[in-house]
């Protein structure tokens, strides 16, 4: 499946298993995983469909602006289909439907044979997970804005492992996200059973954004690393260790 209408069609249908909701955020993550697992891999992008030179002069003529303002540098540099959605929507779901709404009316490209991209059945990984999300950890702000979204996250590890199903990819890379990894989660804390992990960190970092990111990837590191579920996780001993450190205890010998 290298068209990305297709995938997009296929995620159309069945939201819940790709994105775990409704969601224009999450939609965005899976585009992104998709894209980023192909490059970790070194596969071609899925096929884009979309006219790109057409598509800014299509969504400008539905942008009124005065001429003084059409006039100044960047005016529509924000411009794009996505952010388009938002726009004109009331909320995130609906915005989920909009998109899908303009990327059918969007201009497109001519009809043309699809080219043909052979894959390796089971290739060897070129990266460990923990390498595949460096650059992210390193820039989450390129990938999702300032603030990056937990369903975010959640949606960039599907569309990461949809990629790998996809091209028949084996061993995934992302596989255990979905697998072990909850067990594991659940395991540590009970009450996340049967819920997707984005929304126990979500829970866990109070509604911070950028610290349920951070709080995703120490548990990752602890999963990755093969600690038990009952592990300390390495703010909360940073946080320990200076209270202790705080009334002349040496954390090193309690």
């Amino acid at each position: 499946m290298h068209s990305l209408d297709l995938i997009l069609a296929r995620v159309h249908n069945d939201p819940i298993t790709h994105l775990s909701c409704r969601s224009l955020f999450a939609l965005e993550g899976y585009i992104l995983g998709y894209d980023h697992a192909c490059r970790v891999w070194s596969l071609p992008q899925p096929h884009c469909e979309i006219d790109r030179n057409e598509l800014l002069k299509w969504l400008r003529n539905q942008v009124e602006v005065t001429a003084e303002h059409a006039d100044r540098l960047n005016t529509f540099n924000w411009l794009n289909i996505m952010p388009w959605a938002h726009f004109l929507s009331l909320d995130d779901r609906e915005a989920f439907d909009t998109y899908f709404t303009l990327r059918a009316q969007a201009p497109r490209l001519p009809v043309q044979e699809m080219p043909e991209h052979p894959v390796d059945p089971s290739p060897e990984p070129v990266a460990s997970l923990l390498d595949a999300f460096k650059p992210i950890r390193e820039r989450p702000g390129m990938y999702f804005g300032n603030e990056p979204r937990p369903v975010q996250i959640w949606s960039f590890c599907s569309g990461f492992f949809w990629a790998e199903q996809d091209r028949c990819l084996q061993p995934s890379l992302a596989e255990p996200l979905f697998t072990s990894f909850p067990i594991w989660l659940t395991e540590r804390y009970p009450f996340s059973q049967a819920v997707p992990w984005h929304r126990l960190f979500n829970a866990l970092a109070l509604g911070s954004p950028m610290r349920a990111f951070d709080c995703f990837l120490e548990h990752l590191e602890l999963f990755l690393s093969g600690k038990p579920s009952d592990t300390c996780d390495p703010t909360m001993q940073l946080i320990l260790d200076n209270i202790l450190k705080a009334h002349g205890i040496d954390p090193e010998k309690n």
